[in-house]
C-alpha cells in the first residue's frame, strides 16, 4: 500500500511540474499572486495561522507574513480571502 501511495505522489508531482512549465510564459517576468487574509496550515502539526498574507512569485512561495505587513509588489494580482 505504501508503494502505491508513493507512486501516486510521484505521478501527481510530475503532473504539477508539467502544468507549471506549460503555463509559464518564456521571457516574461513571473506572475505575482498575493493571497491576503488567508488561513495557513504549514503541515508541522502547529495550529493554523489566521489572517496571513502569502506571496507567490511564479511557481514559488516567496513569503508568508501577517496580512497588512510589507508592501505589495507592483503588478501583483491580489485575492482577498477574508471570510472564506
Amino acid at each position: 500500500m505504501a508503494s502505491r501511495a508513493r507512486t501516486g505522489l510521484a505521478v501527481l508531482s510530475l503532473i504539477v511540474v508539467v502544468c507549471v512549465e506549460a503555463f509559464a510564459v518564456r521571457g516574461q517576468p513571473p506572475r505575482i499572486l498575493i493571497l491576503d487574509h488567508a488561513r495557513v496550515i504549514d503541515g508541522t502539526g502547529e495550529a493554523a495561522q489566521n489572517d496571513m498574507r502569502v506571496t507567490i512569485r511564479g511557481d514559488r512561495i516567496e513569503s508568508v507574513q501577517p496580512s497588512g505587513k510589507g508592501a505589495v509588489p507592483d503588478g501583483a494580482e491580489r485575492l482577498d480571502l477574508a471570510g472564506r
